[in-house]
């Protein structure tokens, strides 16, 4: 889940424990697609908490962040905290999702990121999904009939690949070097 914050402020209190102490932010924001005034508590003793702290720590009145969020078990734990660029706008549109505009841009200020696939990177791993599941269609195909020959196997899965992507698909699928004499009898 993502999510857009204003904040309103940072309150850093230092917690004696047996072994020492911590320290703990308190953020107050403004949670922007809801506009509801919220209240997180941060620690710094971990080191998921100690990136966040810092952050959060540095933050200032007014700032803007876009917080990744994720729900394991019952808590939504923040996996990214991204600081907004000056001047950004932030509107949440009818679907509830944050748009941003003008300045648009996240700064630096992050724990943790998220890495998205490009949109050749997708169109390659698809390829060899196909790829993939045309070789097992053709190693199927071809022990139904006479044993596998690796030679006829990659032809095969070659033609169905071509037939998904719809490249020669009237010629490579239908196109056959095989004869009746070819199939086993059966009976």
């Amino acid at each position: 889940m993502q999510f857009t914050i204003q904040i309103v402020s940072v309150d850093i209190t230092t917690k004696p424990t047996a072994k020492g102490s911590y320290q703990q932010a308190t953020l107050a924001f403004r949670d922007l697609q809801q506009n509801k005034l919220k209240e997180k508590k941060v620690m710094s003793f971990t080191p998921e908490g100690k990136a966040l702290f810092d952050i959060v720590s540095s933050a200032q009145k007014d700032q803007t962040y876009t917080i990744d969020a994720e729900k394991e078990g019952e808590y939504w734990v923040w996996k990214a905290m991204m600081q907004q660029a000056p001047g950004t706008i932030v509107a949440a549109s009818q679907d509830g999702k944050t748009k941003f505009t003008s300045a648009g841009v996240a700064s630096g200020n992050q724990i943790g990121s998220r890495t998205y696939e490009t949109a050749e990177e997708r169109a390659e791993r698809q390829v060899l999904i196909v790829r993939q599941s045309s070789l097992s269609a053709a190693v199927a195909t071809l022990n139904a009939g006479k044993g596998t020959d690796p030679d006829k196997v990659v032809d095969l899965a070659e033609r169905y690949s071509s037939w998904v992507f719809q490249k020669d698909a009237k010629e490579s699928m239908f196109k056959t070097e095989t004869t009746f004499d070819d199939i086993p009898n059966d009976l």
